[in-house]
């Protein structure tokens, strides 16, 4: 019984820390979604959204310009999703 209760405390533990990682990602994407629309962080505080923003005007001339950012911002969610998957399948008794 105490074995099966701990196990149940760990599962949840799994699935909030998973649910914060997406948490975290998906406040990063509306960040920087916002801030290359405009609505995000003004002139003095750099974001990433903006820097693809600015950096638009020169997409012609040097294109990896924007890359640079947007693969910062793709990574960025990608490991904190992948942080989130590895912590709950550690955590969760029903994957071992």
């Amino acid at each position: 019984e105490q074995r099966q209760l701990s196990l149940r405390r760990y599962d949840r533990c799994g699935s909030s820390v998973k649910s914060n990682m997406e948490g975290i990602a998906g406040a990063i994407m509306t960040e920087a979604s916002l801030s290359f629309l405009g609505f995000g962080v003004k002139a003095p505080t750099s974001s990433w959204g903006s820097m693809i923003n600015e950096s638009l005007g020169f997409f012609r001339d040097a294109p990896w310009i924007p890359l640079i950012p947007g693969l910062a911002i793709a990574i960025t969610v990608f490991a904190f999703n992948l942080f989130g998957d590895g912590v709950r399948d550690a955590l969760d008794p029903r994957l071992k």
